[in-house]
């Protein structure tokens, strides 16, 4: 495949998992009266499932180097997509994906406090613009400036984590395991 084919794929790869995620947010909000446990579980169960059948087939290779981040990567993300899946049919869908997708406010907030990254004062400024927003947001629906939700924070708790998550990504190296594509069978 050209490097040109490759930038193709990659832009056309990037909108379709755009589309997936888009249309995962809708069926959430569709299935609302669903609790959202039961929700998680199931798209954990087929995700499993997907790449379980892939790694019995041959078609990837599964190797695990550090079981212990990866526990805590699992932990933490699984924990995110919880409180999304729960803050999209408590605070709705549209305010839900932007708090949690805020997420990389807090990877770098993270990356800077415990692997030493260095955040530019140009970016400190964009983050605590962030905040500002995130905290408009987030007492939009209150009936003043200085309540936040009991559900907008757990919106934000799951930003968080999955900020946590991404700082263990970063952390291990992205080596805690591997996955190669088999082209056999």
């Amino acid at each position: 495949m050209t490097k040109k084919n490759q930038y193709l794929f990659g832009a056309v790869m990037m909108i379709c998992s755009s589309a997936c995620f888009s249309l995962m947010a809708g069926l959430i909000r569709y299935l609302s009266h669903v609790d959202s446990f039961t929700i998680a579980f199931f798209r954990f169960a087929i995700a499993l499932a997907l790449l379980g059948t892939l790694a019995l087939t041959k078609k990837i290779t599964l190797t695990f180097t550090s079981s212990t981040l990866l526990f805590l990567r699992g932990f933490f993300g699984g924990v995110a997509v919880l409180l999304f899946y729960f803050s999209i049919s408590t605070i709705g869908i549209s305010k839900a994906t932007v708090i949690v997708y805020s997420s990389p406010i807090f990877a770098t907030i993270g990356s800077a406090l415990f692997l030493g990254e260095k955040v530019s004062p140009k970016k400190c400024l964009v983050i605590l613009s962030a905040f500002i927003g995130i905290y408009l947001i987030a007492t939009s629906s209150a009936q003043s400036f200085d309540h936040i939700g009991r559900y907008d924070l757990l919106a934000i708790l799951g930003a968080l984590s999955a900020g946590v998550a991404v700082v263990l990504v970063i952390f291990s190296g992205a080596n805690m395991f591997s996955c190669r594509y088999s082209s056999k069978g």
